[in-house]
């Protein structure tokens, strides 16, 4: 066993409890050594399996309690144990009672040990709310060193934890609010603000499903002035109500917090709660007010976007000139929005709609954001539009990602035309490109003009072309030569036809090496497949009645009639077969 690699060890010991670790370094001078440098008691985990397992470990040996450093909990604990626990580990750094059940009301509630003189054992627990969550404990004071809260209960303990003491290195608290009654919400929101001027270097603050309205926001800021980033995920987001309303001083002014560098809010269309005059306006307006070093304001998931909230976006815009990443979806992307991005340091990397309006695009194509833009995501137009124009004016593309039209607008309408020779060399950095529903074809006129030139070859790694028409087999041919690194490549295709079928259709990546190649060509059932010189030959399997998928087999013999031809240098993986038709509906 002294062969045995050090990182092996660990590995195998990390799988055991607590005794059996403490056994093992009892075995040998070595195997004790290796278990102490490593402190293999830094962490303990107290799970539903085992609940009291670590904990009578650590208090038949209390001297290795001190070097626990991390204590994750879940399982359903008692009011009485928990606190216990910072006698076990009084040298804390984390503490996490995520997705624990903390059950407060049952008799184990209330110590039954009568040498307890820290607590007043003749409160009426059921008529006070404040005695019955919000109990202080001098345990916790032994706390002082920890780094990170993180809760996930009926009623967010960690309000009684911040108001037992002082937490210097308190950096980051995350809390999830989903399992407390309706009824207690406002109460915990209160008492957890309160416990905030007890961490007077907290960084970092989250808070899920809980309900929050500006004077409380206020009140956070007042109460923990260092945090920089602010992180409320399907948060309701309320009128104040004064009565209820605890804030630490009747004059409350708060200055612009300075230190806030991040802020995340992402909600529903439910976050706006028990009041119908709450306003999005008044959170913008709030947050252009109050958070002028701000680097990172993400706002996602509130209402569909609207126009009406252009000011205001604009407003943040103008007062947080350190913005530089920038995610809201409350509004589209107007021009003069855009002219207000191009005067701040922001540069959108990212545009995803889903969309065949093309306006808020051609805005984005006309602002200095067009630079930065290294990835769209957009829905084919159907018909006659400019969307190659406008594509062509964004200078730093390596991702196109394009959704198809729906079947009925595909089949309605006129597909969206695209020179693919042209496309791929007014896009020299694109690295994925995705085309759906649309038709693709050769622009001689450039062929001609570049004829003369240098060909620049495709930095193209991955090709999809879905529910697409071909115009001619030119197409294929330009892909091969160009797109030379091509990796990946996915064609569902069919052919335009003048009244007769082309009798050989030839995809000649001889050159290329392919991690996976999928391949459907409407109207050739038969294929030809030559790889590494060895050549393979599939035939369409005819389904019976309305089944639409498409299956290939592969035959023996030599196919003469008209097929589709495909040479590849390598491939790892091809694919013939697909659940459905994609061409189905208009055959």
């Amino acid at each position: 066993m002294e062969r045995l690699p050090r990182e092996t060890f660990l590995e195998i010991v990390s799988f055991l409890d607590f005794e059996t670790r403490f056994q093992f370094a009892y075995t040998c001078k070595n195997w004790h050594e290796i278990i102490s440098e490593y402190n293999l008691y830094e962490t303990v985990y107290i799970d539903k399996d085992d609940p009291q397992g670590p904990l009578f470990f650590f208090t038949k040996y209390k001297k290795l309690g001190k070097t626990v450093r991390s204590l994750e909990v879940n399982s359903k604990a008692k009011f009485k144990d928990i606190k216990q626990w910072p006698d076990y580990f009084p040298n804390l750094y984390n503490f996490s009672l995520t997705a624990s059940e903390v059950d407060m009301f049952s008799s184990d509630f209330e110590d039954s040990d009568q040498d307890e003189e820290d607590e007043d054992e003749d409160e009426d627990e059921d008529d006070d709310e404040d005695a019955l969550f919000f109990k202080t404990s001098d345990t916790f004071q032994a706390w002082k060193r920890l780094e990170s809260l993180s809760e996930f209960t009926t009623c967010i303990y960690t309000a009684s934890i911040l108001m037992s003491g002082h937490y210097p290195n308190l950096t980051s608290i995350d809390l999830n609010f989903n399992i407390v009654p309706d009824e207690w919400s406002d109460s915990v929101m209160d008492h957890l603000l309160t416990g905030l001027m007890n961490t007077p270097c907290l960084k970092y603050f989250k808070l899920i499903v809980a309900k929050l309205t500006l004077k409380k926001l206020d009140v956070l800021h007042h109460n923990a002035p260092s945090i920089e980033a602010l992180i409320l995920e399907d948060c309701s987001l309320g009128h104040d109500d004064d009565d209820n309303l605890t804030t630490p001083s009747p004059a409350l002014e708060l200055i612009p917090v300075h230190r806030l560098k991040r802020l995340e809010m992402q909600g529903s269309r439910n976050s706006f709660y028990e009041n119908e005059e709450i306003s999005i306006p008044t959170w913008l307006h709030y947050i252009a007010r109050n958070y002028p070093g701000i680097e990172v304001l993400k706002m996602n998931q509130f209402t569909p976007a609207s126009i009406e909230y252009e000011s205001d976006l604009v407003n943040i815009l103008h007062h947080c000139n350190q913005l530089k990443t920038f995610n809201v979806d409350l509004c589209y992307l107007s021009a003069n929005v855009l002219q207000a991005f191009d005067q701040t340091a922001i540069q959108l990397e990212k545009y995803s709609s889903q969309s065949q309006d093309l306006t808020e695009l051609r805005h984005l194509s006309l602002s200095r954001q067009r630079h930065s833009i290294y990835r769209v995501d957009l829905v084919v137009p159907i018909g006659n539009t400019d969307l190659i124009e406008i594509l062509s004016q964004f200078t730093g593309l390596t991702t196109i990602n394009t959704y198809p039209s729906s079947d009925i607008d595909y089949a309605l309408g006129k597909p969206l035309r695209v020179p693919i020779n042209r496309f791929l060399k007014q896009h020299k950095k694109v690295e994925f490109l995705s085309l759906s529903s649309c038709e693709l074809y050769m622009d001689l006129e450039e062929e001609e003009t570049a004829a003369a030139a240098v060909v620049v070859e495709s930095v193209l790694d991955t090709l999809e072309m879905e529910k697409v028409t071909i115009e001619s087999q030119l197409v294929f041919d330009f892909i091969a030569r160009t797109c030379l690194v091509l990796k990946v490549m996915i064609l569902s295709a069919r052919l335009l036809f003048n009244e007769e079928i082309e009798k050989k259709i030839v995809l000649n990546f001889n050159q290329h090496e392919f991690v996976y190649l999928k391949v459907f060509l409407e109207g050739y059932d038969r294929i030809e497949l030559i790889e590494e010189k060895k050549t393979r030959w599939y035939k369409r399997l005819k389904e019976d009645g309305d089944n639409e998928k498409v299956k290939f087999i592969e035959q023996e013999e030599a196919i003469k009639s008209n097929h589709l031809f495909i040479q590849v240098k390598h491939v790892e993986r091809i694919v013939f077969n697909l659940p459905r038709n994609p061409f189905k509906l208009f055959i």
